[in-house]
């Protein structure tokens, strides 16, 4: 079950959110609803020591305006969910860095709207960052293989017009993840149309990440 799986979450204490700016966002209790569908997998994935938000900017020129909206929109949903003392924003552009200090980083709906190569900046971004023991989280639909019906299908077609991003394959993950440093670990699938996609450094040896 999911609420098994999750289980392997726990022993991640910090474990910041990566995600494009909304206005504010959803609280940290949210994050796993749309999608997911499993509230039994909250508990061991959000009962952190600290949850962040990292918004980076999609295109135009109006960054800085973008940056103070999605702040102080995320600063009044964290208060008025009761996590100020365990949540902090922090704005930013994720195409440049993502905050330091955690051991497990989440990114939800973020990577379908963008092209391999700038998905892969996003990821070396996070590689930077992320320690040897940590873990990479990604929660995307999964498009399944031949030519059978499947929402993510409609959603690949919708990322291609709207965004220019696209749905991804297991393999095309797999793929993803290797050429920023990252190895595939599991996927798992969800009540709902996400999967869990994990990911690891690879090529660690000894407590050291090789460099790219």
């Amino acid at each position: 079950s999911v609420w098994k799986r999750s289980e392997r979450f726990a022993r991640q204490r910090k474990m910041p959110d990566v995600n494009r700016p909304d206005g504010g966002g959803k609280a940290a209790l949210r994050v796993w609803q749309d999608g997911v569908r499993s509230r039994r997998a909250i508990p061991d994935i959000v009962h952190r020591n600290h949850v962040g938000r990292v918004g980076g900017h999609r295109r135009g020129g109006e960054r800085d305006g973008l940056r103070v909206h999605a702040e102080a929109g995320a600063q009044t949903t964290i208060a008025a969910a009761g996590l100020v003392e365990r949540c902090k924003f922090v704005a930013g552009d994720f195409f440049v860095g993502v905050p330091s200090g955690a051991d497990c980083y989440l990114l939800k709906h973020v990577l379908h709207d963008w092209t391999d190569d700038q998905c892969q900046t996003i990821l070396r971004a996070i590689r930077a960052e992320i320690p040897s023991n940590g873990r990479l989280v990604i929660v995307e639909a999964v498009v399944p293989p031949g030519d059978a019906p499947s929402f993510s299908k409609i959603m690949d077609l919708e990322m291609l017009l709207m965004a220019g991003g696209r749905e991804r394959t297991e393999e095309e993950f797999r793929a993803l993840l290797a050429g920023s440093g990252f190895m595939l670990v599991r996927v798992t699938s969800t009540d709902g149309y996400l999967s869990l996609i994990e990911g690891e450094l690879a090529g660690v040896d000894g407590g050291v990440s090789p460099p790219l």
